[in-house]
Order: C-alpha cells, then structure tokens, then sequence
C-alpha cells in the first residue's frame, strides 16, 4: 500500500499569510495537531503545529522540565499565556511555522510513512516530488484506521 491509497486528499491547509488566529480555529475545527502552510500555487512550505504554538507562549520555566519540578509558584499562568497568544494572534502563520518538515510522495509505502509517524510526526504532509505540491496529509490516527479497514477487508 502506498500513501496515495490512504491519505486525505484536499487536506485543510493555511497559507502564509493568513493570521496565526485564524490558522488556531482551523487546527481546532480539523481536530489534527498539526497543518500544512502552502504558498500561492499551493506548494508546502511548512507545517503550523500545536506543538510549535506551545512552544511560543508557555512560559520559559514551564520548558524547563524535570529541573523545575512544582509550577505552583507560578501565579495566574493561563492569564500570562492568553497574553502572549494575543500578542502573536495577528502575527502571519508563515512567521510560526516549521520549515522543511518530513514529508512523504504519493509512492511512499504505508510502512516508511508509519515509522515517520512513530518517530514523532504527528501529521505527515503528502507532496508531489519535484514540484512540492501538497496533494495529502496522513496522520497517526488516519493511518490507524486504514490499516484496521484494510485488517477487515482481508477476512
């Protein structure tokens, strides 16, 4: 099985322009983590991720993992947070974006996308080779649900 068997066509997408606002209401109404960024003629120029997004407004000390164990000190941190989203929310999505992420073709095997995934790529953009157009998206889940339709299928 090849990608282009079991990724989404016609992905939700974000172009570079539009504001890291509206790029949050489409990550919340696509239930994905993670979307493709595209510019005019629809080639990947990155991926706009929750992860990324976090990574911008949580609070330095919050990073800092297991050498900060208790984060009770900090006082009142949504209302901080909520502040530094705002700050960013008409920022351009192309300014928050990773640039060359991993990306899978249409002739990827489902099984050189699944390790991707498991290594950490929570949304795995399809592009055409050579052109770097978006043509699909895969994720762990979706990947999930296909091999168990292709499971039932088979009995």
């Amino acid at each position: 099985m090849k990608c282009q068997d079991f990724m989404l066509t016609d992905p939700p997408r974000l172009e570079q322009s539009q504001t890291i606002e509206k790029a949050i209401k489409t990550l919340i109404d696509s239930k994905l983590s993670a979307l493709p960024v595209v510019d005019g003629s629809g080639r990947l120029v990155g991926l706009f991720s929750a992860r990324e997004l976090f990574g911008r407004i949580l609070p330095a000390a919050v990073k800092l993992g297991s050498l900060v164990p208790d984060l009770a000190f900090m006082d009142e941190p949504l209302k901080h947070t909520k502040g530094d989203l705002d700050r960013i929310s008409r920022d351009p999505v192309g300014q928050h974006i990773e640039k060359n992420p991993q990306v899978a073709h249409p002739d990827t095997t489902m099984m050189e996308a699944l390790l991707l995934l498991y290594r950490g790529r929570s949304v795995l953009p399809v592009v055409e080779k050579g052109t770097n157009r978006l043509v699909g998206v895969t994720w762990r889940l979706h990947a999930l649900a296909k091999i168990m339709e292709s499971n039932s299928d088979a009995r």
